[in-house]
């Protein structure tokens, strides 16, 4: 029964005949076929379809929840193609379905060669198993080469409601990567269902009718232009218009569908193995139930390997965790679910979380199905502490950068609720470095250094080296520490928490380099070896962007104590560089103290996304930090005098 605050879910009416005899539904009164005319085929240059890779002509999406809570998808495509890329993905496609539950109808797949003539794709339908019921169709459009224009439509049906929760939901694109002449999107409702929908990023508002019991809204837009795409695009739900919808009353039947879908284990065999856990955990420092919670986390991310066996692999149900614990491997339900179940033994609070990963945008979502993701959430002395067992590269209570700042759902039998995985800051992708120093008369420098990282910074080395052996991890991780001194030999190399999860990765080691100062006669002209420096501006050599930039989270936190040789001074310090913009921050910071040059550098990137109207504040501070990287250091010996004092 549902809470009294809570909407109810509306109740299907009598089935359609059409459902009972598993036979497609007719769309065709609540959207009408687009017809090919002259307004959508007219003009288009071949330079266009080339830089684009595929050009749309007619892009038609209809869904529809009928009276019995079955739904029906349409969808239609008339698009011109150029780019190997986009004629790999039409050259086969294929759908699987049983035609017991839900069935596949495909229309008038063909395609038009440049020189006008005209053919038909091929349709093949196959079984899957001795009974038919599975089937396999795949359409083959051939040949492909730059300047045809495929056509098809397809229609999906469901002769069954989604288990626990009748209804629809999704969101659709109003731009995308590619231009498109016309496309149009339809979401038709019959009663006792209603729909809400949002609208982002300036969507316009739908038309609106009624067509016999059926609600109807779409959306109809010509001359979409497409959308440049680099790797440091945001995703386009961030910026581009787009239209989300559901007929859910809440997150509530979503959760009893997961329950259903995964089977969240109720009970579980595991004495064995968290006896073990327990007694491993015994020899480690610190609080109690964060020692055991530390041992459930390290077997659940680190011995447990991501992936499931061939048999088991399209299987939406979560495995027994005593096989999970036997083989060692699982996916992210998988690794979450035994991890919880770990936990629970140790009586610490946890439950899993199903989240929608950063990939598809930080954005806020209605009710429905739209997780690809599993986390847990546990509570250690009464705080919250986020976990992501299949990110086996990450330290105990941090996450990835692709789980922070999304949506979640939290699967709990009694009180299911979204909430939102708190957003990534730069202190969760850090660097820092101490060095302490002593330069010496003729230039050469030695140096003592540790590193800390932590985060997606400790996973980018973590992920490289799981399993490899000692002689590869020195080496790879040799390579990095080398790197920010050049020509420098590197000696007493220690490495902490690579494998132990339960603290932020630490490399120690010495290093001598032959020269890092330049000698001048009584100068010497020495240049900072900072960690990380910006050398180079990348995507900001360019004056402007067509779109807006995603800006990474991170900081890099830099200290140096170097001691000076006899007598020497600073020529023109303290040094002092400060800079700003709403998406990062530099501090840089050099002065001589007690015979030491001392030098700090500060720098973090905040995330967000740049419009392209303001790229240039963005490529302004970009070059203020690169010119503050390579400032050079005067050092003076003897009776020469700073020309300031």
């Amino acid at each position: 029964m549902a809470h009294p605050l809570e909407p109810e879910l509306p109740t299907p009416r009598r089935r359609l005949l059409r459902t009972m005899w598993k036979l497609p539904r007719n769309l065709t009164r609540l959207a009408p076929p687009i017809l090919i005319d002259s307004a959508t085929t007219a003009g288009i240059e071949d330079a266009e379809v080339s830089h684009w890779g595929q050009y749309g002509l007619i892009e038609d999406f209809v869904t529809v929840l009928h009276r019995d809570g079955t739904p029906s998808y349409r969808r239609r495509w008339v698009c011109a193609l150029h780019s190997l890329k986009h004629m790999e993905l039409w050259e086969r496609v294929k759908y699987n379905f049983d035609r017991r539950t839900w069935k596949f109808t495909i229309r008038g797949p063909r395609l038009t060669l440049p020189d006008g003539r005209q053919r038909r794709a091929t349709v093949t339908d196959r079984p899957l198993d001795r009974w038919g019921y599975g089937r396999l169709v795949e359409v083959v459009f051939a040949p492909l080469a730059p300047g045809v224009v495929v056509e098809m439509e397809d229609q999906q049906d469901n002769f069954t409601p989604f288990a626990e929760c009748p209804g629809v939901w999704g969101d659709y694109l109003l731009q995308t990567a590619h231009p498109c002449r016309r496309r149009r999107i339809a979401l038709a409702v019959a009663q006792p269902f209603t729909a809400r929908f949002e609208l982002h990023n300036g969507a316009p508002a739908p038309e609106e009718r009624q067509v016999g019991d059926y609600r109807v809204w779409s959306w109809d837009l010509h001359n979409i232009p497409g959308v440049e795409w680099d790797e440091v695009t945001p995703p386009l739900h961030e910026f581009v218009p787009w239209v989300d919808f559901t007929t859910l009353p809440s997150w509530k039947p979503i959760a009893r569908y997961y329950f259903k879908e995964l089977k969240v284990p109720k009970y579980h065999d595991l004495k064995d193995l968290t006896s073990t856990l327990l007694t491993s955990s015994l020899s480690d420092k610190g609080d109690a139930e964060h020692r055991k919670m530390a041992a459930a986390y390290n077997f659940a991310a680190r011995d447990i390997r991501y992936g499931r066996p061939k048999d088991n692999f399209e299987d939406r149900a979560i495995r027994p965790l005593g096989t999970v614990a036997e083989e060692l491997r699982g996916d992210c339900k998988d690794k979450s679910a035994l991890l919880v179940a770990l936990l629970t033994e140790f009586k610490i609070e946890a439950r899993v979380v199903l989240v929608r990963t950063a990939q598809g945008g930080r954005v806020n979502f209605l009710p429905g199905s739209r997780f690809n993701h599993a986390l847990v959430l546990a509570k250690l002395d009464g705080k919250e502490m986020w976990l992501d067992p299949a990110g086996s590269a990450y330290s105990l209570g941090q996450l990835p950068f692709y789980d922070q700042g999304v949506q979640g759902l939290i699967l709990d039998r009694r009180e299911p609720q979204p909430t939102f995985i708190p957003p990534p800051t730069p202190a969760d992708h850090r660097l820092e470095r101490v060095v302490r120093g002593r330069l010496i008369a003729d230039g050469s420098y030695h140096a003592e250094a540790r590193v800390l990282a932590r985060g997606d910074r400790a996973a980018g080395w973590r992920w490289g080296l799981i399993e490899r052996n000692s002689s590869t991890r020195e080496r790879v991780l040799r390579q990095y520490v080398g790197g920010l001194f050049p020509s420098a030999e590197i000696a007493d190399f220690r490495v902490e928490f690579l494998d132990d999860l339960n603290g932020d990765l630490a490399i120690s080691h010495g290093a001598i380099m032959a020269r890092l100062a330049r000698r001048i006669q009584n100068l010497m002209l020495l240049r900072i070896p900072w960690l990380e420096p910006m050398r180079d501006n990348g995507f900001f050599a360019a004056a402007t962007r067509p779109q807006p930039l995603m800006v990474p989270v991170h900081s890099v936190s830099d200290r140096h104590t170097i001691e000076l040789p006899a007598g020497f001074s600073g020529y023109g310090l303290p040094l002092e560089r400060a800079e700003q913009c709403d998406w990062g921050r530099y501090e840089c910071r050099v002065r001589i103290e007690n015979g030491a040059l001392l030098c700090e550098r500060d720098f973090e990137l905040r995330g967000g996304n740049v419009p392209p109207e303001r790229f240039e504040v963005m490529r302004r501070f970009t070059e203020a930090c690169i010119d503050g990287d390579a400032s050079d250091i005067v050092l003076m010996d003897g009776d020469l005098k700073d020309p300031r004092t």
